[in-house]
This record gives C-alpha cells, sequence and structure tokens, in this order.
C-alpha cells in the first residue's frame, strides 16, 4: 500500500495554473515559503493501486550519505520506503520499509534514524543489515533528524512543535518541549501532482553539551541537552532556518532568509554571537539544506537574488557576488570544505577561498543534492522532472564530471500517469512521463498487459491509428517521435520530430500520415508517413505560437480535423489566432485572428449550414465560432459563456431541447454553460459550486454528456457525473481528460495523475461502477547473478504453469521473447546482448505478473 503527501497550501493549483501560459510546453516550478509558515497542515491519502514496477521510489525526501561515504540513504515519502544506493557501483543495495512518510534522514557511524511523519513515530535502523532497532514516540508530525558529531544523541523535530532527544546507546529518549521546526521550502510543478519539502535545521555542539535551533521569534536557542531545558536565546539572531557547523567545529553559521538578509556567526564553543554581515540590497531564498561553509568558518556561500550567489567573507567583513547564471536551489561543500557545491539548472563548484567558479555543467537540472563526507563526489536529482538520483564527481574541482544516473525504487515505474487512450474493445493504453513508460492494459479485466520503456521522460501524449495497431508518441527531450506496435509492445521506429520540443501527435484522417507540433523554437507540424516499422519523417511547416495552460496539469493547444477530412483547424494560443491548414498540401492556407488566447476545440455542426469549430478564448471568459472551416472560413467575434473556459464539447442539449451546441467547463464559476448553435447564445447552464469544479465534458452521440468534476473542499470526493445524472466517485486527482469507449460508451476513462493509475468507469443496463487499474507486476521475482555475463536465472517457487518473458531494452525495444514451461524456476541467455540494464516482463495469457530490471555486464 502507498501513501501520497499532499500539502493543503497547494490546492490552489487548479485555478493558479490557469494563469500561467507557457509558449515552449515547459512545465513551471512553483515555490512556497520564501518567510517560514506556521502550521503548514498535511494530509495522506491511502492509494488503492500504486502503479509501475515494484519496489518503488516516489516523493523524494532529504538523503544522506553515510559517515564512511559507501552508502546513499534516499527516503522516499510517497511509498514509505528508503533507498540504499552503494555508493561506488550506484546500485541498490536494499530498500528499507515500514516507516509511515520518511521525511528526513540523519546518520550516525551505526545508525540511521528517520523520523516518520505520519505516524508520530522516529524509526532507527541500523545500517549494519538494515534492519531496525528501535521506535521512537514523538509529537505529530516528526520532520527533522539530526544526530550528534559523536553519534551518541539524536534529536526529532516536529512540525507540532515538541522535540524528542534520543540516547543512541540505550534508545532511552526526553521531551523537549517548544522546540520549533518549520516547513522552509515547498516546491511543485505544473506537469503533475509531485512535491518537494525542506524543514528548517537544528545542531548539537560538537562536545554534546547544548542543542541550537535558529528560528524562534525571538532569537536562536540553546538547549541543555542533559536536561532539555532552554538555557539561552541570542536574540540579535533573527529567525534563520538554515544552519551549519564550520569543518573545524569551531563556528555555527546561521541564514536568514528574506530582504537583506543576516548571515550570523556563533562561537561553538560559548554559544556566543561573534558577528553578522547583512546582505544589503539583496533577497536570501530559503533553500533545499544550508548555505555553503569553508572550514574555518569565515568564509559562507549564499543563494540571493539578483546575481545568483554571494560569498560571504566574515574575515574581510564584507560579501562578493558570484554569477553563476541563475540562483541556487541547494548548495553543500567538498568532504575538505574548501569547495562550494551549488546545485541549479547551472551545476557549479566554486573555490570558497577565491571566489572563482572552478567548474560547472549545464543540462541536469538540480533541485537538491548532497556530497560524499569523504570525497569530491556528490548526488544530485530534480524529483518533479525524474525520479532518478545522478552521480556526479569532481575529483578534479576544475572539471565536474557527469557519470551515472539511477532511478530510486525500480527502472520501470508508471509514474505521474497524464494521458489515456483506448485502443479497441478490450486494451487501452497509458502514458507515464515522470517515468518515461507507456502501460498497456486490459480495462475489462483490469489486468496489465505491458509497461514498456519510452527511452526518455517527458512523453506526455500518444496518438492512435484507427486500427489499433500503432501509436504515435513524441519524445520531447530527444525531439523524436517513436512508433509503437500495440500488437508486439515495442518501439519499431524512431523518426525525427520536425523542429523542436515536440510534444503532440495526431494520426490525420485515413492513417496515412500523423502531425507532430512542435512547441519550442519557431513552432512547427512536423509530418511523418505513417507505415508500421517503416514510418519516415516527410517534412514540416511553420505555424502560429502554440503553447499549453498549466490548468489542471495541462491544456494544450488543440488541433482537430473536419469530417470530411481535408482540413485541420489548429489553435495558435499566443498569436491570438486559429489557422486553417491543408491536409494534402500540408500547410496553413487560413489565419483568422480571435483575441483571448484560442486553446481548446471541438467540431460541431450547425444545422442546414454546415460545419462549426467552437473555440475556448481561455483569458477571456468567451468562445468563438469559426464557420465554412477551409480557405473561405470566418470566425465570429468572442461570445460571452463562464468565467476561465478551460474544455469545450459538441453534443445535443441534454435540458429536454435536444439543440445541437457546445457544453463548455468553466472552472472560474464552477458551471458548465450550454451554448446552443440554433440560439447562437448561452441558452443554460449547470451550476456544480461552491463544492465541485467541472473539468471537463465529453459527448456520445449515443448516450450524451459525461461530466468530470474535481472537488473544490479536500473533504469531498471528485466524480463522473453520467449521462444518467449518476455520479460516480473516486480517490485521486484527473487531468480534464474523458476518454470513452465508442460507438457506445460502456466504458469510461479518465488518468489519475495523483496516484499513477487509471480510473476505468463501467456503465450498462446492469448499473455502474467504478475500478482502478493496477500498472504493476504483483509478484517479486528473484533474479541471479546479478550482474550477469551471460546466463540469468529467476526463481519464484510460490508460482506454477507456463507463461512467457519479455525482456526491454532502455529504449523499448524487444531483445528476447521466450516461452516459458514453468513459471518457478527458468533462465535465459543474453549472451548475444551487450552489457546494459534491460527491463524484464513476466505474464501469462491473463496479462503481466512480475516487472523489474536486470543488470548484463562483459
Amino acid at each position: 500500500m502507498k501513501r501520497s503527501l499532499t500539502i493543503i497550501f497547494s490546492l490552489l493549483c487548479f485555478y493558479a495554473f490557469g494563469q500561467i501560459n507557457q509558449a515552449d510546453g515547459d512545465p513551471v516550478y512553483l515555490n512556497g515559503f520564501n518567510t517560514l509558515q506556521e502550521a503548514v497542515d498535511f494530509r495522506t491519502d491511502v492509494l488503492e493501486a500504486p502503479a509501475g514496477d515494484a519496489v518503488e521510489g516516489d516523493f523524494f525526501a532529504q538523503p544522506v550519505y553515510t559517515r564512511d561515504g559507501s552508502l546513499i540513504l534516499l527516503p522516499n515519502r510517497g511509498t514509505n520506503n528508503i533507498t540504499v544506493f552503494n555508493a561506488l557501483s550506484f546500485e541498490i543495495e536494499g530498500t528499507i520499509e515500514g516507516c509511515d512518510t520518511p521525511m528526513d534522514l540523519a546518520v550516525s557511524d551505526d545508525y540511521a534514524v528517520v523520523p516518520c511523519f505520519g505516524s508520530a513515530t522516529a524509526n532507527i535502523y541500523s545500517l549494519d543489515g538494515l534492519s531496525l532497532v528501535a521506535t521512537i514516540e514523538t509529537d505529530p508530525e516528526p520532520a527533522k533528524a539530526a544526530v550528534s558529531p559523536d553519534g551518541s544523541l539524536a534529536m526529532i523535530g516536529t512540525q507540532s512543535g515538541g522535540g524528542t532527544l534520543v540516547d543512541l546507546t540505550t534508545f532511552e529518549s526526553t521531551y523537549i518541549a517548544d522546540f520549533q521546526c518549520f516547513l522552509g521550502k515547498f516546491s511543485f510543478i505544473t506537469s503533475n501532482t509531485r512535491n518537494t519539502v525542506s524543514w528548517s535545521d537544528f545542531g548539537f555542539a560538537p562536545d554534546n553539551s547544548y542543542l541550537i535551533n535558529g528560528v524562534g521569534d525571538a532569537g536562536a536557542k540553546i538547549y541543555d541537552t542533559e536536561t532539555g531545558d532552554l538555557i539561552n536565546t541570542i536574540a540579535e539572531v533573527p529567525a534563520s532556518p538554515h544552519i551549519r557547523l564550520s569543518g573545524d567545529g569551531s563556528t555555527w553559521i546561521l541564514m536568514g532568509i528574506g530582504t537583506d538578509a543576516q548571515i550570523s556567526r556563533i562561537d561553538a564553543a560559548t554559544a556566543t554571537l561573534i558577528d553578522q554581515i547583512p546582505l544589503t540590497g539583496y533577497s536570501v531564498w530559503s533553500i533545499y539544506g544550508g548555505p555553503s561553509v569553508n572550514m574555518a568558518g569565515d568564509r559562507v556561500l549564499v543563494p540571493i537574488y539578483p546575481d545568483n550567489l554571494a560569498l560571504v567573507r566574515f574575515d574581510e567583513g564584507d560579501f562578493t557576488t558570484i554569477p553563476i547564471g541563475t540562483t541556487p536551489n541547494w548548495l553543500g561543500q567538498s568532504a575538505d570544505y574548501q569547495y562550494g557545491v551549488v546545485g541549479s539548472y547551472y551545476l557549479s563548484v566554486v573555490d570558497m577561498e577565491s571566489g572563482a567558479v572552478s567548474s560547472q555543467l549545464t543540462g541536469r537540472p538540480i533541485q537538491n543534492g548532497t556530497v560524499s563526507p569523504t570525497e569530491n563526489k556528490f548526488i544530485g536529482f530534480d524529483p518533479l522532472r525524474l525520479e532518478s538520483v545522478h552521480f556526479f564527481d569532481f575529483a578534479n574541482p576544475d572539471a565536474l564530471e557527469y557519470v551515472d544516473t539511477r532511478p530510486s525504487g525500480s527502472p520501470l515505474e508508471a509514474d505521474a500517469t497524464y494521458s489515456v487512450k483506448i485502443i479497441d474493445d478490450n486494451r487501452a493504453l497509458a502514458m507515464n512521463p515522470l517515468s518515461g513508460s507507456m502501460s498497456v492494459f486490459d480495462y475489462q479485466t483490469q489486468e496489465l498487459i505491458a509497461l514498456i520503456p519510452m527511452g526518455s521522460h517527458e512523453t506526455y501524449e500518444a496518438a492512435l491509428t484507427s486500427d489499433g495497431n500503432w501509436a504515435v508518441v513524441p519524445r520531447r527531450l530527444e525531439n523524436d517521435v517513436v512508433i509503437v506496435d500495440l500488437n508486439t509492445y515495442e518501439i519499431v521506429a524512431e523518426v525525427p520530430g520536425g523542429g523542436e520540443k515536440p510534444d503532440q501527435a495526431f494520426v490525420l484522417p485515413g492513417d496515412q500520415y500523423a502531425y507532430v507540433m512542435n512547441a519550442g523554437g519557431t513552432d512547427r507540424i512536423g509530418v511523418i508517413a505513417l507505415d508500421g516499422a517503416n514510418s519516415s519523417y516527410e517534412s514540416n511547416f511553420v505555424i502560429g505560437n502554440t503553447g499549453i495552460s498549466w490548468t489542471n496539469y495541462g491544456l494544450r493547444s488543440e488541433l482537430v480535423f473536419t469530417p470530411d477530412g481535408q482540413y485541420g483547424v489548429l489553435a495558435a494560443s499566443f498569436v491570438d489566432e486559429v489557422q486553417i491548414i491543408d491536409l494534402e498540401t500540408h500547410s496553413i492556407i487560413n489565419e483568422l485572428p480571435i483575441e483571448g488566447f484560442p486553446l481548446q476545440l471541438a467540431v460541431g455542426e450547425i444545422p442546414g449550414l454546415g460545419t462549426a469549430i467552437g473555440v475556448t478564448l481561455r483569458n477571456a471568459g468567451q468562445i468563438a465560432v469559426v464557420t465554412d472551416p477551409g480557405p473561405a472560413a470566418s470566425i465570429t467575434e468572442g461570445l460571452d459563456v463562464g468565467d476561465s473556459p478551460v474544455d469545450i464539447s459538441y453534443g445535443l442539449a441534454d435540458d429536454g431541447s435536444e439543440q445541437p451546441g457546445f457544453y463548455v467547463s468553466c472552472a472560474g464559476d464552477n458551471s458548465v454553460h450550454f451554448f446552443s448553435l440554433d440560439a447562437f447564445e448561452v441558452t443554460y447552464t449547470k451550476e456544480y459550486g461552491p463544492d465541485h469544479t467541472p473539468l471537463s465534458v465529453e459527448n456520445s452521440e449515443y448516450a450524451g454528456a459525461f461530466t468530470l468534476l474535481s472537488a473544490v473542499n479536500s473533504d469531498l470526493l471528485p466524480y463522473l457525473e453520467l449521462p444518467s445524472g449518476e455520479a460516480l466517485e473516486f480517490t485521486g486527482r484527473t487531468r480534464p481528460i474523458i476518454h470513452l469507449q465508442e460507438p457506445v460508451p460502456g466504458v469510461a476513462m479518465v488518468p489519475d495523475i495523483s496516484n499513477d493509475r487509471v480510473l476505468v468507469f463501467f456503465t450498462d443496463i446492469v448499473g455502474s461502477q467504478v475500478k482502478s487499474v493496477d500498472l504493476s507486476g504483483k509478484v517479486h521475482y528473484e533474479v541471479f547473478p546479478q550482474p550477469s555475463g551471460e546466463w540469468i536465472h529467476f526463481r519464484q517457487e510460490a508460482l506454477s504453469g507456463a507463461g512467457y518473458v519479455r525482456i526491454y531494452s532502455p529504449q523499448g525495444r524487444i531483445v528476447r521473447v521466450q516461452e516459458i514451461g514453468d513459471l518457478s524456476q527458468f533462465s535465459i541467455q543474453l549472451s548475444d546482448q551487450p552489457a546494459n540494464t534491460y527491463f524484464y516482463q513476466i505474464g501469462t495469457d491473463q496479462g503481466i505478473i512480475a516487472t523489474g530490471s536486470l543488470l548484463l555486464s562483459k
């Protein structure tokens, strides 16, 4: 069972995201708590169906190296486990289970101390065997841990106010009242529901005599470790959430935040203030972790805005700025305390003596990380885009080197399920961009059929040929498109996308071509000639500037086709145009100006007059209507509907009039407005507020309108409203997508992006029900030896009978399919394949029963 952590503060996301429009389609980071906030409320939602390949590693917390530098422990607060990496080989040595929402980690030579946010406890694990040795009760919401330099004491801070001091020799504890620990930074991203958090720091004196905590309103507080009593307050120190001890243990550095922030220096032996330097004229942001500090504690690197980075020189009584490209998210220091490691899009190594940038890398954004305490190595990661760890080496500080990337949990998961498409009467596919995979499943039985690696994350959408044999998938980061065989479940072709940042694909009527919309640089549509594995790139043509509104995790500039198959209609959102495309010549033949950010489209019919295209004007609270789409097309002025239209769909009115028109879902007034194409105005409105917001309406010619609604209040559930008016409730959060089985929709589907799954709604004459599709293999196999040079053996004694195994390359190509007579134990040979990480899937005629990875060495 997996848990998901949600910060109530972030529930502004639906409406706030509607104000974020991004021309290149790049996900946008949103940061909160530049000043400390008290009493931030957390809640946990129990998931019904964990996705992907177990064991997963979702929602990263703060990692740490062991003190000897041999292991890296990474808490995964969404999946209630801790991934243990070998720091030398980068392999996962094990997974620690049993902590409800592990929020942080601190280590001694012998133990790991882990606050379990969801259970008001802290778990203590032996590093020899990774076994649980003690569970300590705490106040609610334990969030941060620290261990004394000699490893004999641990402190657990809680969001609710009290701290717990633990003797690591006896595991006895002492309660300390009013020991404050606040959420210092919270970030989330517009493209999925992942978030990251960072908590305020505290620390032990080098001789264990006191604890120092810098976030109190009255100044830095000093607590006696014998009694837990508050023994002193350094009133001159402003609230300082980030604390670091110098390399020689002589000096504390306390980093304030905000405008003209103070950086304070405290004598560690006497716990008295030495001096302070204000960063006048600059803002200091809260970061993941603390500042970089040198050996003597007289030089400190601090993130600032503007100008990126400040070197605070206590030895000279001033500070100087260092341009590195952007204000960093995270800082650390080398094992010898000479160099600062600065993480952002520009990953830098900075000499703290001279202030010079010794080396720099770009291309792998870093939000957080941790540095080895024994050598010049570190890990960095950007888990809102990819739940994997990047390994770096700066043994030569002048030559920072990227070494490898490894996922936390499994190499093949199904994270942040973003879109779903029905393939045929039994099968559907889902795209999982955070892990870069495609899930194919039987929606009648809810069985996983295949989990296909896409070879790249940020693969959001797939387009299908009408026969259900092929999928066309754009890969934004690779600037190409892959063709997936939906009968063999593998990538069979890779072709150019025709531009930069390909984000959407559309199969044209007749299945001869696919269009690929490229949102980066000069926007273009790439033209792909479809022929299965022999598909090829043909040409491209320039279009108006398209992009995305990040309402509810992404509404993209839409392309639709006229019923006669002659024309495409494109919303060129960022140039306020609707453009008409000739599908034979692959060219723009008409440009229709319309203000208000045209975004979503729907194809309709005006009785007696022909085809009409409804266009949402996202920023104007209006729609427009395109008539006679083609060379002579015209467009109306904006027509008022409701506030903040997010979706439009064509169908017959369900008020009894059966007028043809457009259903327009409006997030701003929590209503669906029906725009009649007979009356050419809104003729009725269905209100769902204040408790629910309509995300999308999908109409079936045979059944009527299906309406997807989110809950405004977290105490209520979202639901799908059927044409009958029946409401099917579910847990989770979805994008505004409903996919219907055609022609008669006995099945509707939506992707549950928060829980990494697909929700399947069944409705027929017997009744209605909702089921979730588990996108994971359910059985764990023993795979040995690992790594292997040739033969690989599989064992799971609880199974019997026949089945098959598929072996995938990281690029989604099947390199071996083998029939298995006895699933309890079998072997395969991969001597003809190069050294690499491969993915296996073991299945029967009922679907996939196990998935995982294996390492082939030569």
